[in-house]
């Protein structure tokens, strides 16, 4: 694909809204230039555009510890794994040194199958109690479906399934969203799939990471069981493409 010319054309598409509230209707024609964020092609300068969460971990529903070398480049992917080291769950996370406001964010990735996993791609800014986030998270109890949410000074209940039609562990496939002032369309290989009403004026940084969960959300991601595999999911590249009259953005938090 060319990103140098990102064209996104929703035509006379009709999509339900959250929550069963609702049918939200558009039709407009929206073209965007960008390039990728990351390519994973290892270099210097790349390397400078994001960094690798190590030495901690989140409480709450999270059970990994966040590490380092958990997070693996190589041949044009990054590599986030999830494996158990000296009797502790180690997950991987990324995120850009860069934060970014309205536009289409994008990814391709493939994910693994593991009851009690989450796998994600996302937005976020702020702590943990007021943030503003949009996900797209893939539970690895079922690949065959991604839950699309999103977060407004820490309140979320905005989640929406939707069935994939195909397995995300199988193969790679392009996953994002076009996040404008009022709105949110997420897409499923370039297509628009389900969209909302919904205002989040914060930017946010880039964020993907894998993890297994507490006992305390295995309804909500199903029962983690520890081994000694190592499971990972493959990330392409990220990409975000600039919506017109975009506020600005805040510099660079290297």
């Amino acid at each position: 694909m060319n990103w140098n010319l990102l064209v996104l054309s929703l035509l006379g598409l009709s999509l339900s809204s959250c929550n069963g509230k609702g049918i939200f209707s558009f039709e407009e024609s929206l073209t965007f230039k960008g390039d990728p964020i990351l390519n994973f092609d290892g270099s210097q300068q790349e390397q400078r555009a994001y960094w690798a969460s190590n030495g901690y971990s989140n409480s709450g529903m999270f059970l990994s510890f966040w590490k380092k070398e958990a997070v693996q480049i190589k041949d044009g992917l990054a590599a986030l794994s999830l494996y158990e080291e000296n009797n502790q769950n180690v997950g991987s996370e990324i995120r850009t040194t860069q934060g970014y406001l309205y536009g289409y964010y994008g990814t391709r990735m493939k994910t693994f199958k593991k009851s009690g996993t989450v796998q994600s791609f996302f937005t976020y800014n702020g702590g943990r109690y007021a943030h503003d986030e949009i996900d797209i998270e893939f539970l690895g109890k079922d690949t065959t479906k991604v839950q699309f949410n999103y977060y407004h000074n820490g309140v979320g209940g905005h989640e929406y399934w939707y069935s994939l039609g195909f397995d995300s562990s199988e193969d790679f496939h392009d996953y994002g969203f076009l996040w404008e002032e009022k709105k949110i369309t997420w897409f499923v290989d370039f297509k628009p799939v389900y969209a909302l009403e919904a205002e989040l004026p914060q930017w946010g940084y880039i964020f993907a990471n894998v993890w297994a969960g507490q006992p305390s959300v295995y309804s909500w991601l199903g029962s983690y069981e520890k081994d000694d595999q190592k499971y990972t999911a493959y990330y392409d590249y990220f990409t975000y493409a600039e919506a017109p009259a975009q506020s600005e953005k805040p510099s660079s938090n290297s």
